[in-house]
């Protein structure tokens, strides 16, 4: 984890979009950064989705493109309303 890595202030963010019904991490590393930074310092929405999905980055090397964009296409498809 990076010492410069800066934690948003995610709850103004939240009362502003209060539509927002998911957050989509990419990679176990932004996950990780949110679960130690974020949980427990701010309050998030109950009822909240996170879920973590391969991450570009090369640390999921060993996984084609597709694997790797497949969560973030039906995710994409899901928030537009198309069937996933």
């Amino acid at each position: 984890m990076s010492p410069s890595a800066v934690v948003n202030d995610f709850e103004p963010f939240f009362a502003r979009h209060a539509g927002v019904r998911a957050v989509f991490f990419n990679g176990c590393t932004a996950r990780g950064l949110r679960n130690r930074r974020v949980e427990g310092s701010q309050a998030l929405p109950a009822g909240l989705v996170l879920a973590t999905f391969p991450s570009t980055a090369p640390a999921d090397a060993g996984l084609t493109f597709e694997r790797k964009a497949a969560p973030w296409r039906r995710a994409a498809e899901a928030a537009a309303g198309d069937p996933p």
